[in-house]
């Protein structure tokens, strides 16, 4: 649960540069 956690939030974090840049 805590490993999947924060393989999520990695991803969030790696991917919201990504929808800014676009945006």
């Amino acid at each position: 649960m805590l490993t999947s956690g924060k393989i999520l939030l990695h991803l969030i974090f790696y991917f919201i540069p990504l929808v800014t840049r676009s945006h």
